[in-house]
């Protein structure tokens, strides 16, 4: 049974035009509390940054807003259960000003479109017609899909 220890609250305001996405939190970012907030995070900001993308213009949130355990992280169908369950990406569609949405990892790619298999998405540009499942807001804003910094990154220094 999962419990709330770990939880993450997202990272940015409602009023952000660009909202990013993971899977689930580091134990850095429970720690902290906040989604994003460890040296992948950071590292992920940094580069946002460099693109000319204000901290004010970023939302940062994950599709699971606990820690999970080992078991479950390494399994994809627990993980889609656990993004069937309900947990985080609801903000997105009150999000008035949102234009691009970075999903980032397994879970963050089937909470907003309901597809799976991120290894078949990542870096393209999905629209309106790649999914309809989970939200109407795909209908509005590009959606990219990408492998989750834990996945590229490694434990940056």
């Amino acid at each position: 049974m999962a419990s709330d220890f770990g939880r993450v609250l997202p990272r940015g305001e409602l009023t952000a035009r660009v909202a990013v996405i993971g899977d689930y939190p580091s134990q850095g970012d429970a720690a902290v509390g906040t989604a994003f907030s460890d040296k992948r995070g950071s590292a992920l900001i940094a580069h946002l940054r460099a693109l000319g993308i204000a901290d004010s213009d970023v939302y940062m949130d994950c599709a699971i807003r606990r820690t999970l355990r080992r078991d479950e992280s390494e399994n994809s169908r627990k993980i889609h259960a656990i993004v069937d369950a309900g947990d985080g990406v609801e903000n997105l569609a009150v999000m008035p000003n949102l234009k691009a949405v970075l999903l980032l990892g397994e879970a963050a790619l089937y909470a907003v479109t309901g597809w799976k298999g991120i290894a078949n998405w990542h870096g393209s540009v999905m629209n309106r017609g790649d999914f309809a499942r989970r939200s109407p807001l795909c209908n509005r804003v590009l959606v990219v899909p990408c492998f989750h910094p834990r996945d590229v990154l490694g434990n940056p220094q």
